[in-house]
């Protein structure tokens, strides 16, 4: 039964990391799951094996790791497939508990061959498709598309493709376009979660904080949300906002 005194579902929260200790120190204020990456000022490239099986043996909540052989744009020929997968194969051997990548065609739409093979290759671990959804010509189309594919969830910021772009730091324009703001971008996530009809997860993410996770969850129906919880400027996990975050969606 649900009803005003009735304690509500906790929300899931996912941290991006790229050190050990950070991930050791997400584990311990807070978070639910890792998402783990090298170079996160980079928006994260493909962390070494030894990292994860390091991380794996430091923390018990799940971690899943970036398939992202270089900070490009993520149009992949089959030599960049090939490495994606010879990466994959060593991140799951190390003990990840899933693979997060993001594969589009030159068009700007889901790369279905490669997809389904990373999907594949991960077998029953989670398989996450990143922001380059955001980057896709259809994204209501690339939901189906990746419920099709068997992947388990799709993370998103919302953004059109090309503020996606500018924002991944993958367009060389002199004057960046203004983002779509906050209201826009929960209503192009809600969209989202209601096509995907509870066949695949959504995970909302770009600037979450503890001063708007409340307006996330609430406007867009979502069950979990992804930050860095990193201070702009700093290089380090911050602590103190993870703990904030934590604490406001109690």
């Amino acid at each position: 039964m649900t009803g005003p005194g009735a304690a509500q579902p906790r929300i899931l929260l996912e941290i991006a990391v790229d050190s050990l200790d950070d991930a050791v120190a997400a584990a311990a204020h807070g978070a639910d799951r890792l998402e783990l990456v090298a170079d996160l000022a980079r928006h994260g490239i493909t962390p070494p094996a030894e990292l994860a099986r390091d991380v794996k043996a430091a923390v018990s909540i799940p971690v899943v790791a970036m398939l992202r052989p270089d900070p490009g744009a993520p149009v992949a020929d089959h030599r960049v497939v090939a490495r994606m997968l010879n990466q994959a194969e060593r991140l799951l051997e190390a003990g990840v508990d899933g693979l997060v990548f993001g594969v589009l065609t030159p068009s700007g739409h889901v790369d279905r061959q490669a997809t389904a093979m990373l999907v594949q290759l991960a077998g029953p671990r989670q398989t996450v498709f990143h922001r380059a959804f955001d980057m896709t010509q259809d994204p209501i189309a690339s939901v189906g598309t990746l419920i099709d594919r068997g992947v388990t969830r799709i993370l998103t910021a919302g953004l059109d493709a090309r503020s996606t772009a500018a924002a991944m730091g993958l367009v060389d324009e002199p004057a960046p376009p203004v983002p779509p703001g906050l209201v826009l971008r929960l209503r192009r996530i809600r969209a989202f979660i209601e096509a995907a009809q509870g066949r695949i997860e959504l995970l909302p993410c770009g600037g979450v904080r503890a001063g708007n996770a409340g307006q996330f969850i609430s406007e867009t129906g979502a069950t979990q949300l992804h930050s860095a919880a990193r201070a702009p400027g700093r290089s380090r996990l911050d602590t103190a906002a993870l703990r904030d975050l934590r604490a406001a969606l109690a």
